[in-house]
């Protein structure tokens, strides 16, 4: 019987081969395109920006004068004043806001001091006699010591003043009783609240008709300048007064006011494009330049022409206070404010929702259609498209298949 020789087909082992080969040409495809990209990236370097979250404004500066509601109360005219409120503190009608200064009340002032030294030696020299009660005393009087050297207030300063006094007269009293030097320093005691009497009844008091801010800041405008002829006053006449800008009103030692703190006006002019877009009724937000720098919304009250200028008069209701000591003052006026993703006007072309950036992603340059909410000088705030922008521009959402998100990278061309 003749054997049946069965041959196996072979095995086409090129085929794998020719795969392995395949995927080398194409990883060495891919790496020459990466380092040709590569050096095309370098030998032109491109200016990027990255899109931040941010605020953009209109702001301007303007210098403008400060008008309220104020009244120099009636005073003798000769004598000094000094306030026993301190300067710029609200007070109530018919409160005791101010003494007058007089020779004969320093040199009492000067006579109570000196017995208060006396007295205070005295004790000193008996302090292993000092009862329990006394040694409490003058850990309240320390304490109390304490406290006034952390306040400027002189209300403060005088009620603090006035609790140490009567403490000391206190403690030397129980001293008194019990040391040798006893009648001593109970005649300092009997001397000095002689000199107290005479003095508190000799002081003559300034009491306020009104109710308000108290000020000694007096320029002698307070009649000239007043809330009821703002809207009637030129900025030519303003302008007249060569007031300085940011001057402190300076403090006068013989006359005091009282102000209206629940408003003031600022009357300014606007000669640029703005002067053509405010009307009265008008909400616009300002910064003051004092106190904590803070805004604040100032209503539009009169408008006026005044050549290429027009006068406009401000009404302002809160952070009043804080312009107490100025009538010429520096502000700025924010027309608006905008916040979202902020980028360089150099980023962007076009206007309004016909606008494009160039989207710079995994070293591919896209153009995106964006929208710009806001534009100053410098910067631009912008967004997506919305469905009415694509309806305006007859464009639907697949004409717009990227958006812009904060740290993207755009490319200025």
């Amino acid at each position: 019987m003749n054997d049946v020789v069965k041959f196996k087909p072979k095995k086409n082992n090129n085929k794998p081969k020719k795969i392995h080969k395949f995927r080398i040409f194409v990883i060495i495809v891919i790496v020459a395109y990466l380092v040709a990209m590569l050096g095309i990236y370098i030998s032109k370097p491109v200016n990027k920006v990255t899109v931040i979250q941010g605020e953009i404004a209109d702001e301007q500066r303007f210098e403008g004068y400060v008008i309220r509601d104020e009244t120099i109360l009636s005073t003798n005219m000769v004598s000094d004043i000094m306030l026993t409120k301190t300067e710029g503190s609200r007070v109530g009608k018919n409160e005791a806001i101010a003494t007058y200064v007089s020779k004969t009340k320093q040199e009492m002032e000067t006579k109570i001091k000196e017995l208060d030294e006396k007295i205070q030696l005295a004790m000193e020299s008996q302090t292993n006699l000092w009862p329990t009660d006394a040694k409490k005393i003058e850990t309240e009087i320390e304490s109390i010591i304490t406290k006034l050297s952390n306040t400027n207030e002189r209300q403060a300063v005088l009620q603090y003043k006035k609790e140490i006094d009567s403490l000391t007269e206190k403690k030397a009293k129980m001293i008194g009783e019990l040391s040798p030097s006893g009648s001593y320093i109970n005649q300092l005691i009997s001397e000095r609240n002689k000199y107290e009497k005479e003095l508190n009844e000799s002081t003559d008091y300034i009491k306020t008709n009104l109710s308000g801010v108290v000020s000694t800041r007096i320029d002698n405008l307070e009649n000239v300048l007043t809330a009821k002829n703002v809207n009637d006053i030129t900025y030519e006449q303003l302008e007249g007064f060569k007031l300085r800008t940011d001057e402190i009103i300076p403090n006068n030692t013989k006359s005091i006011k009282i102000i209206d703190n629940y408003y003031c006006y600022i009357v300014v002019s606007i000669k640029d494009e703005h002067k053509d877009s405010i009307q009265v009724g008008d909400k616009v937000q300002i910064r003051l330049n004092y106190g904590d720098l803070t805004k604040t919304t100032a209503e539009i009250v009169n408008i006026k022409e005044e050549g290429d200028a027009k006068t406009v008069v401000l009404k302002i209701t809160k952070n009043v206070e804080e312009l107490i000591s100025y009538r010429k003052i520096s502000f700025d006026i924010i027309w608006w404010e905008q916040q979202g993703l902020k980028i360089p006007n150099v980023a962007v072309k076009g206007q309004g929702n016909s606008a494009t950036v160039t989207l710079l992603k995994y070293g591919l340059e896209y153009e995106v259609r964006v929208k710009i909410k806001a534009q100053n000088d410098d910067y631009a705030i912008i967004t997506d498209l919305s469905a009415s922008d694509l309806e305006e521009l007859n464009l639907s959402s697949e004409d717009v298949k990227r958006s812009i998100n904060i740290y993207d990278e755009l490319i200025i061309k």
